[in-house]
């Protein structure tokens, strides 16, 4: 557990899992028209893990699953039983699928992997980080897929026998997107252009938790540079690689516009390597 500073505590499956299905349906499956089934229906199954470090698991493969979607497409959720002592939880796209030569590599760190005939420029270091965290947590993690028809992310983790009471007021929740108003002290308006959800939960958490601000968000470069015409932010938040136009270009527009070239706009990326491509622009991140 080291540093990561685990609580592992029984939880039950099929309420964190329509807690953090709830959350992927205000955010990115509406905007694709992608249905999700949630079939996880009994009481009785609980696994031994951190009940944070559970949600960003499942909520990155949920946004994973809705972002290499297609539209109209689907998403459904299982949970099953491996073994008497493992449980296995699933959650199966119809989107584009991976070669089994991209398998290989899915969880290397900063592997991007190439879709064809998509816009879609890899994964990241999303699944590497939920590799570690379910191996954190005694458990391990796989999937299947078929080119052109989807993929299936499973993990397994240890389960949790017996009969439970808890305390709810310790449950830890992020506010969902729908749900952030205005605080009636709000000062500060900031503008989160990123078009990953578990990033965009984890940053409005965080300001939620300091108070006074409020935070609207842009799935891509190209609605965001509207949003800053029309919302007039404090502060700007810029992922580097979106889809479409990049955060670099996006940059440029908003300190050549009259009425956007004072907001502070800051850079945040999990791309070690963006940073090195700062001396190159003309304009710069504050």
């Amino acid at each position: 557990e080291g540093y990561l500073g685990l609580i592992i505590e029984p939880i039950q499956v099929k309420k964190v899992m329509q807690e953090c299905a709830n959350k992927i349906q205000i955010g990115l499956v509406a905007m694709q028209n992608i249905t999700l089934t949630n079939k996880i229906d009994e009481d009785s199954l609980y696994v031994e893990a951190d009940r944070m470090r559970l949600k960003q698991v499942i909520i990155n493969l949920l946004s994973n699953a809705v972002k290499y979607n297609r539209e109209d497409g689907s998403i459904s959720i299982e949970c099953n039983a491996v073994a008497d002592d493992r449980l296995r939880i699933s959650v199966s796209d119809t989107g584009v699928g991976i070669s089994q030569e991209n398998l290989a590599k899915l969880f290397d760190p900063f592997e991007r992997l190439t879709f064809t005939h998509s816009s879609i420029e890899g994964t990241g270091i999303g699944l590497t980080v939920t590799k570690q965290l379910i191996e954190a947590m005694q458990g391990t993690i796989g999937v299947d897929s078929i080119p052109g028809k989807g993929s299936t992310f499973w993990f397994e983790l240890p389960r949790a026998m017996g009969i439970f009471n808890f305390d709810e007021s310790k449950s830890w929740e992020i506010a969902p997107l729908s749900e952030t108003q205005t605080p009636a002290n709000s000062e500060h308006k900031v503008l989160y252009i990123e078009d990953n959800l578990p990033n965009v939960l984890m940053i409005t958490e965080a300001l939620n938790q300091r108070g006074g601000y409020q935070v609207v968000n842009s799935l891509t470069a190209e609605e965001g540079l509207e949003l800053a015409q029309t919302e007039t932010p404090d502060l700007i938040l810029m992922d580097i690689q979106l889809p479409g136009m990049d955060g670099y270009a996006a940059l440029q527009i908003l300190k050549n516009s009259d009425k956007t070239c004072n907001i502070p706009v800051i850079a945040i990326s999990g791309d070690p390597l963006s940073a090195d491509q700062q001396s190159d622009q003309k304009a710069v991140f504050d």
